[in-house]
């Protein structure tokens, strides 16, 4: 099975570039695929892999293709888009604890390959693999330190650094094609500033080529190079 969905030659090595499976060998990974379900299967460009809101009752993980992950506000007033390719596992840390449902929707964005391992089988691996249960506990605990530290970063002053940081903290990386879906005086409201400063802030960073501006939609190709462009142009 393993074989007809991705290839024999090329699945442990994708793998293995996962943060989960990272440090797995081989005989390892064969006694997991042994003795658990797992279940590969493929989805079309635009279907969806995950749904907010959705129990999160196994560990899913996009082992080829590209998927595109939607985060919206409690009140539905903005969302931001972020791009994404394999291999990458949706949202490890809504398994377990206090909420066990995803928090954003994903989306293929191109035909993919997925894995997909149940809550039981995931806490018997868990149980049984050190490997596994560190890169687990390691991934986790990155999360929420990285989160933690961003309560705590003080507003910067320029409405330019603002907006960066606006969409950068609304990501899961700050980096790569993003995309804001959100109304100029929304915008001007959360970042503290007035509509005509976000219409010439935007109109400035579209004329130096970092982002370009539709109709209630801001398109940023590379959020790190917007990010590098404002911290060395003050």
């Amino acid at each position: 099975m393993v074989e007809t969905m991705v290839g024999q030659a090329t699945f442990f090595d994708r793998l293995l570039e996962v943060p989960l499976f990272q440090g797995i060998s081989r005989g390892e990974f064969m006694e997991i695929v042994g003795k658990y379900r797992l279940g590969f299967h493929r989805k079309k460009n635009a279907s969806i892999i995950v749904r907010q809101d959705d129990v999160c009752g196994s560990l899913v993980f996009v082992l080829g293709g590209e998927f595109c992950q939607e985060h919206e506000s409690d009140d539905h007033g903005f969302s931001v888009w972020e791009w994404g390719t394999a291999p990458a596992v949706m949202q490890p840390e809504r398994l377990f604890g206090l909420h066990n449902r995803y928090g954003w929707t994903v989306k293929a964005a191109s035909q993919v390959q997925l894995l997909e391992i149940d809550k039981h089988s995931v806490v018997e691996i868990l149980s049984q693999f050190e490997i596994f249960r560190l890169n687990f506990l390691n991934l986790v605990s990155t999360q929420t330190q990285y989160g933690q530290r961003r309560l705590w970063k003080s507003l910067p002053e320029s409405p330019e650094k603002r907006f960066a940081r606006f969409v950068a903290d609304r990501c899961l990386r700050p980096a790569g094609h993003k995309t804001l879906r959100i109304g100029m005086i929304r915008l001007a409201d959360e970042l503290g500033v007035t509509r005509l400063t976000v219409s010439k802030m935007l109109r400035a960073l579209e004329n130096d080529g970092l982002l370009s501006v539709g109709r209630q939609q801001i398109d940023i190709p590379s959020l790190e190079q917007l990010i590098q462009q404002l911290s060395y142009g003050g």
